[in-house]
């Protein structure tokens, strides 16, 4: 008995963050499976889409909207429907969790464990994690090339982090700060291992663009700021109590204090240099996006769902930090392990209550939900149809990158009916037909030869982007007859 009480014990210290990434992950998926909607809106199900179908359109897999990395690390996940690609996103998320507690156990942390529960549990880490989102994806790929940093495996860092732009666009803000580290580090074999995710991406693209600077000349983002416009510049500093939660705020600007005395105390680059990356990207950042919503750039919408992309380096930065004050309290043993339990209970609940689960459908969904129904009860759902909410096309399991049966806008706006088939649908809604499709209401009604099928609204009347009150219409094009 004492030795197998013994072996039990030597078993669960090896294995405790893995025990513990288990049973996180295993609640995740179940919880998964009972949730009804997801967070993010239409691009959460926009980017499933493009996962989901790039098999069969395999030129999906570079589209930069898309997010190429996402879209090619979760296409199998997606083959299993939505809650196949929100599981790749909870597995990622995990793995940034596993990610952190190992660098803070580099970096001489004893409870390095808790960096997992505290990066999981992030208030909007933890939502985004149920989501078809890209920023999960990317947050790994920042974490992954810190910790191949700590670990002195600095090509491979390299490799990693010169990926990450195609994770999303903004990682391309972290390539001068490797850069510079690597500078620091007189190691220049890995500084030309930064520009391997554009070479192998440009590659691989090529194919598909007919041109090797696609990454640059292909960019989405270049004409959009007007659509989203700008906003104040302490938006997201006035939205980061429900971004990280107060908990994570508070130990985060402790283990900033600690870190940067830390640096001053060891006098070590290496130490140095990575304190510079992991507080250089997460307040880096921040800025960046906090610059470009203020001045209107770079197609920014000032979404807070941003910010996830940087919670592992946060949630490092604070577990570096609650350890050296424990430490310094001398705080050993039992006592420390209860510090650290109960500042992991409060990360959970934190995590958990603020947001509410199980997720339920956002307001727009429940009514696209409603017109969907209809058309299906109406047995309209064989004709062609032009939609322009991406919820449309996944609830009717259209293939929004065919034009065979549907397509997600018309040619013509001042009469929309022009070109299409007899019977059409258009299923037009208040968000994404007049701002994305540029298609007003009125022009619909306008139209002759389209007729009024269902008007849906929601049960409590909400404004969408324009100040318009959300409705969801269909039409059915019915030419006609001259006698």
């Amino acid at each position: 008995n004492i030795y197998y009480n013994t072996l039990v014990k030597s078993l669960f210290k090896k294995y405790k963050l893995w025990i513990l990434a288990g049973v996180i992950a295993s609640a995740m998926i179940l919880l998964n499976l009972l949730n009804e909607g997801s967070h993010g809106g239409g691009d959460t199900y926009m980017h499933y889409l493009f996962a989901r179908w790039s098999f069969v359109h395999p030129h999906l897999l570079f589209d930069h909207w898309g997010k190429p990395l996402f879209t090619i690390l979760s296409a199998p996940f997606a083959q299993f429907g939505f809650k196949g690609s929100v599981t790749f996103n909870i597995l990622a998320a995990i793995g940034s969790g596993i990610l952190v507690a190992k660098s803070a156990q580099k970096m001489g942390v004893k409870g390095s464990w808790l960096g997992l529960v505290i990066t999981v549990f992030t208030p909007m880490f933890f939502v985004i994690s149920f989501s078809s989102l890209t920023e999960i994806l990317f947050a790994l790929t920042l974490i992954l090339a810190i910790y191949l940093f700590i670990s002195q495996k600095y090509n491979w860092s390299a490799i990693v982090i010169s990926f990450i732009p195609f994770a999303r666009t903004e990682g391309v803000i972290f390539l001068p700060l490797f850069l510079m580290a690597f500078l620091a580090l007189r190691n220049f074999k890995s500084i030309g291992f930064l520009f391997t995710g554009f070479v192998v991406m440009a590659v691989a693209g090529f194919p598909v663009y007919g041109d090797f600077l696609w990454p640059i000349t292909k960019s989405p983002y270049h004409d959009s700021s007007a659509l989203y416009g700008h906003g104040s510049l302490l938006h997201f500093v006035e939205h980061s109590p429900g971004i990280f939660g107060w908990p994570l705020l508070v130990t985060f600007f402790i283990g900033i204090g600690t870190m940067l005395y830390a640096v001053v105390q060891r006098k070590s680059l290496e130490f140095t240099l990575v304190s510079f990356l992991v507080l250089g990207c997460g307040v880096g950042y921040f800025s960046a996006h906090t610059v470009v919503w203020a001045f209107g750039m770079g197609g920014s919408a000032g979404l807070t769902r941003v910010m996830a992309g940087i919670i592992p380096v946060v949630a490092l930065t604070a577990v570096y930090g609650i350890n050296f004050w424990v430490a310094k309290a001398k705080w050993k043993g039992w006592v420390s392990q209860s510090i650290f339990s109960v500042l992991a209970i409060v990360f959970v609940i934190e995590g958990y209550t603020k947001n509410k689960f199980p997720l339920t459908l956002g307001q727009e969904e429940r009514v696209v939900e409603k017109a969907c129904a209809f058309i299906e009860r109406e047995g309209l759902d064989h004709e062609f149809m032009v939609y322009y909410s991406p919820f449309e096309a996944f609830t009717l399991n259209l293939d929004h990158f065919s034009s065979e049966h549907s397509r997600d806008r018309v040619f013509d706006v001042k009469q929309p009916s022009k070109e299409l088939p007899e019977g059409s649908l258009i299923i037009w809604d208040a968000h994404f037909g007049p701002n994305e499709g540029g298609l007003p209401k009125e022009n619909l009604f306008n139209d002759p030869n389209l007729k009024l099928m269902g008007e849906f609204t929601p049960e409590y009347e909400f404004h969408v982007q324009g100040d318009r009150k959300y409705v969801v219409l269909v039409f059915q094009k019915r030419t006609l007859k001259v006698e």
